[in-house]
């Protein structure tokens, strides 16, 4: 049984195709895996042994629902992108996608309404985020997304349902989205940089913390030395 391809492994203009169960054994792809044109596939359950492609692009595929069949897969070493699915409005299959090494594109899929499914991915493996043209999608707000808008750096959101619209919507939408001291501290983890300012930042707490307590003792040897001083000028007057 066929359970690596080393390459892309492609499905490309298949326009009788309703059944992918032939590659039911393959487990990774060596390259990206891309569903692409095929008018009558109404599902990906095929690809249920799959937990590791190069890059997933799904596009064009006029009958797909959802992505049941993918929920198995985890890593993704290149972009993900959904595009120009007309059917498609369920990506809970991805949860379990952690990672991804590229962009992440979701372009004119009119049926979607959610993005929940993405919700786990590393947003620091994220580098362009386009999230366009889904005239029914008003809820982006899931974590991946949210730290991205927070702390990622080229994002695109238009002409989507309101609370999909623009960054601003995105993180207005949700009280969670709002970026807060343990979002920013996960964020600045997961870069060297950040981890060495979250160190500075800790030393610098000490720091201060340590010159707080020998200025209160100071201050204590000092209060000491006067009550002595008193002490001995009375003793001495009497």
């Amino acid at each position: 049984k066929l359970a690596a391809i080393g390459n892309h492994f492609v499905l490309d203009n298949n326009v009788v195709l309703t059944n992918i169960g032939g590659f039911r054994s393959v487990r990774n792809t060596g390259k990206s895996l891309t569903i692409l044109r095929n008018k009558k596939l109404p599902e990906l359950a095929g690809l249920s042994a799959i937990s590791f492609a190069g890059g997933l692009e799904i596009r064009e595929n006029e009958l797909l629902v959802s992505l049941a069949g993918l929920e198995k897969l985890t890593v993704l070493t290149g972009l993900l992108q959904l595009v120009n699915n007309p059917s498609l409005a369920d990506l809970s299959a991805l949860l379990g996608v952690t990672s991804i090494k590229g962009t992440l594109q979701i372009v004119n899929n009119p049926s979607l309404v959610s993005l929940h499914g993405l919700d786990n991915i590393d947003y620091a493996t994220v580098n362009i985020l386009t999230i366009t043209d889904c005239g029914k999608l008003s809820d982006c707000s899931v974590p991946a997304i949210c730290d991205y808008l927070n702390f990622g750096s080229n994002s695109t959101l238009a002409a989507n349902a309101t609370g999909c619209n623009s960054k601003r919507e995105v993180i207005s939408s949700d009280a969670a989205c709002a970026p807060n001291f343990a979002s920013q501290t996960k964020s600045l983890w997961k870069t060297e940089q950040g981890r060495w300012l979250l160190a500075l930042a800790a030393a610098a707490v000490l720091a201060a913390i340590g010159a707080w307590f020998f200025y209160r003792q100071r201050q204590r040897t000092r209060l000491l030395q006067l009550r002595i001083a008193i002490a001995q000028d009375i003793h001495d007057e009497a």
